[in-house]
């Protein structure tokens, strides 16, 4: 018996196709959602990457930058000039289009000029973020404009974005174009984006670092001229910061309750803070006559002896080159040969109007000779002034 075509052909039931379909939807629907997954996986790890990459750029920049205050600043131009909670302008000698320049931290020949010397009273303008013009003079190095330019980093809120709490932090050199260091920038879970630490000396107990107090805010520069006359007391408030914290949060942009943060905190130590860059040194220093080297016993009340040396400024410290940078002082229990003196055994910063040194370190029933030479930004020495005193 043959079998008909028709009733040979096979094929699929209703519910059978129906089965195959929803098996197929299931198996899409898996596909996509671990495809989603991925996606977000993907874009989760690259804005954790890119949130983090922001806060070590804005670190890195402000590290950099931050710890070179007053770097290349010659005497009278202040080096910090302004101090906020979210804004920071100071001097430094960043970049120079010298090639070899030895003074400079950078040097990069393309640069425009406007942007490697000082600002002039010319160009007073009013610093980023706040109400406050500078400069109020024009500073000289050897008749020419300083090499020294001010630099400013602020905080300002991101009017760009939807969110209303987050910061860009820009800099600026000079009254040049401002540009954006980073975005998406939050304020610090405590405290402001930057506090200033000053040292305290105490009348007992060591030196220590202290924040500065929030009533003395903002600190700014207040006398056209560093370290003049009348740059004293109250004036001179922000020459005593000695280092710098900044404090920020950064985000990875991702929606809410996925969000991201992550903070940094770094304080940077200001090494040149308080100190003068002397750029030219002419003849060896001199110590006149009137410099009146002095060596003189004391005796406490505990019969211990302590020598006391004086002396006065050498004539090139505040006059004529003005290039003498510190004294140094010899010791000896014999009278000096000149060729065979040795290393100084104390060192002494200029900067008084007179000076005065103890040494506790003698014996009684003993001689000392002592020498003293001023020391210049060469470094010179000038001629020696001797003193000698006998411990009984």
């Amino acid at each position: 018996m043959r079998t008909s075509y028709r009733a040979r052909r096979s094929g699929f039931s209703l519910p059978e196709v129906l089965l195959a379909l929803a098996l197929f939807g299931a198996l899409v629907a898996i596909t996509l959602s671990m495809l989603s997954q991925q996606v977000r996986t993907f874009y989760s790890g690259s804005a954790q990457a890119d949130a983090a990459q922001n806060l070590r750029f804005a670190t890195s920049i402000l590290e950099k930058h931050v710890s070179n205050v007053g770097a290349g600043v010659p005497e009278g131009q202040p080096q910090l000039i302004y101090a906020d909670s979210n804004v920071i302008a100071f001097n430094t000698d960043w970049m120079s289009r010298i090639a070899g320049d030895p003074f400079s931290v950078n040097v990069d020949t393309t640069m425009p000029q406007l942007m490697v010397t000082a600002l002039t009273r010319a160009r007073r303008f009013t610093l980023p973020g706040t109400a406050w013009q500078y400069p109020d003079t024009t500073y000289l190095v050897g008749g020419t404009n300083s090499p020294a330019e001010t630099v400013i980093f602020w905080f300002a809120l991101d009017g760009t974005t939807p969110p209303t709490d987050d910061y860009v932090l820009w800099r600026q050199v000079n009254d040049q174009t401002a540009e954006v260091v980073a975005r998406n920038l939050l304020k610090p879970a405590s405290g402001p984006f930057f506090r200033f630490l000053r040292h305290i000396t105490p009348t007992s107990g060591s030196q220590r670092m202290d924040s500065v107090p929030t009533s003395w805010m903002p600190l700014r520069h207040l006398r056209p001229i560093h370290g003049a006359k009348n740059d004293t007391a109250a004036f001179m408030r922000i020459d005593s910061v000695r280092a710098i914290e900044f404090a920020f949060r950064t985000t990875d942009a991702a929606p809410n309750p996925t969000t991201r943060t992550y903070d940094v905190r770094r304080v940077i130590n200001l090494p040149n803070a308080g100190k003068e860059a002397k750029k030219t040194c002419g003849d060896e220093p001199l110590l006149q006559s009137g410099t009146n080297f002095i060596a003189k016993d004391t005796v406490d009340a505990y019969g211990t002896h302590t020598v006391i040396l004086r002396w006065n400024p050498s004539v090139d410290e505040a006059s004529g080159e003005q290039d003498v940078v510190n004294y140094a002082l010899w010791k000896s229990t014999t009278a000096f040969v000149i060729a065979s003196m040795g290393d100084p055994y104390s060192s002494v910063a200029a900067g008084s109007t007179s000076y005065e040194q103890q040494d506790g370190a003698v014996l009684p029933l003993t001689t000392y000779y002592y020498a003293l030479a001023a020391q210049d930004c060469t470094p010179s020495l000038s001629n020696l002034r001797t003193a000698q005193v006998v411990i009984p």
